[in-house]
């Protein structure tokens, strides 16, 4: 399987920056698995079914599939807070 395109809010890569040298590196090799179809990843439940997260150790970052073939990165945080802070567009 080819590596699908991925897009990321500016949220997300923000986040990304942010972290530790170790913990940007882990979550940059998840992104890239993500991209090939892999990574630790689970469908959300209702109003957020159309989205998924990828769980990083603490990390998590929820993302959905626009396109066929198009991965957006939507939002990344803690998983302690992560699914609370997400405010996703009004057409979700």
């Amino acid at each position: 399987m080819s590596n699908l395109p991925m897009q990321y809010t500016e949220q997300v890569r923000a986040y990304i920056d942010a972290l530790a040298p170790d913990a940007k590196k882990a979550v940059r090799a998840e992104l890239r698995k993500l991209s090939a179809g892999g990574g630790d990843t689970h469908g959300l439940r209702p109003p957020l079914e159309r989205y998924y997260r990828l769980r990083i150790g603490d990390h998590r970052i929820i993302y959905e599939h626009v396109a066929p073939s198009t991965i957006i990165c939507a939002f990344a945080g803690d998983r302690a807070t992560v699914y609370q802070d997400f405010q996703p567009p009004a057409d979700c």
